[in-house]
């Protein structure tokens, strides 16, 4: 039979353990958090080329929306980066990372009105 005392400290030392490892992933996540700015740069060197990315541009291909245009649509508030991995018409097929991915559309979101 286990003694209460060993009982209570073993509870003990695995709340400990739980709330580190809480602590931990919470760091961890915010660490990893998306960032619009990341977003914008990638956006500057890789999406520019067909899409305006910024309120005061144009796009350069008139079948690519414009960023402003993609953050208030439905579909992307629906989906968000997942969006971003879709195959689309007349899209290049890019291998964005997933950092990337939420990193753009991070930045996407942050051009809503």
């Amino acid at each position: 039979m286990v003694r209460p005392s060993v009982l209570y400290a073993s509870v003990l030392s695995g709340a400990a353990f739980i709330l580190a490892l809480s602590a931990f992933a919470a760091l961890a996540a915010a660490a990893l958090a998306a960032d619009a700015e990341r977003g914008a740069q990638f956006a500057r060197r890789a999406c520019l080329v067909c899409h305006a990315v910024s309120a005061r541009q144009v796009s350069p291909d008139p079948n690519a929306p414009p960023f402003g245009v993609v953050a208030g649509s439905r579909q992307f508030r629906a989906q968000g980066a997942r969006l971003l991995w879709e195959k689309h018409p007349r899209m290049p097929n890019f291998a964005l990372t997933g950092d990337e991915a939420a990193d753009v559309a991070a930045y996407i979101k942050s051009l809503a009105k």
